[in-house]
């Protein structure tokens, strides 16, 4: 894929991690585009709601999963502001989604951040199944605004 429609669908999920801490949750979002290249479905991050299984990426396979069969996920692709954690890449295995693309690795996220999280690369979690699930990322292109909203996204925690 190019990299001008790549970056279209990372400045979305951008734009919605913008908007997802500007309503008191973490700054993540992920899209889900179709092998024809539609938009089939967003979803920002809401762990604000108190359930921290939250993760825009883990809600969002739960929804594509109950919309569209194994077969056409596997020919989608989820579009993630950041890395899947490894709740999140489990739950790309299971739905089948076939390729994941993200703009900031957790590792990147973990040196802005600190140490908290599980440092278990998204590679790492899909290579234990059989299914060749890609995954590509960071997308450099757009990490600087990536990074400047986790800086700000830290200082606001006081």
């Amino acid at each position: 894929m190019d990299i001008q429609k790549e970056a279209k669908y990372f400045e979305r999920a951008l734009a919605l991690s913008r908007e997802a801490f500007a309503t008191g949750n973490d700054p993540f979002a992920t899209l889900l585009v179709g092998p024809d290249g539609e938009v089939l479905m967003e979803q920002m991050n809401d762990v604000g709601t108190g359930d921290p299984t939250r993760h825009d990426t883990n809600t969002l396979i739960a929804k594509a999963a109950l919309k569209y069969d194994a077969d056409f996920l596997w020919q989608c692709t989820a579009y993630a502001a950041m890395e899947p954690c490894c709740m999140c890449a489990g739950a790309a295995f299971w739905a089948n989604i076939g390729n994941i693309k993200y703009l900031m690795s957790e590792k990147q996220l973990g040196a802005i951040t600190g140490p908290g999280g599980l440092d278990l690369p998204s590679t790492e979690v899909v290579k234990c199944g059989p299914k060749d699930i890609k995954i590509e990322g960071p997308f450099e292109p757009l990490l600087p605004e990536m990074e400047r909203l986790m800086k700000e996204w830290v200082k606001s925690w006081g």
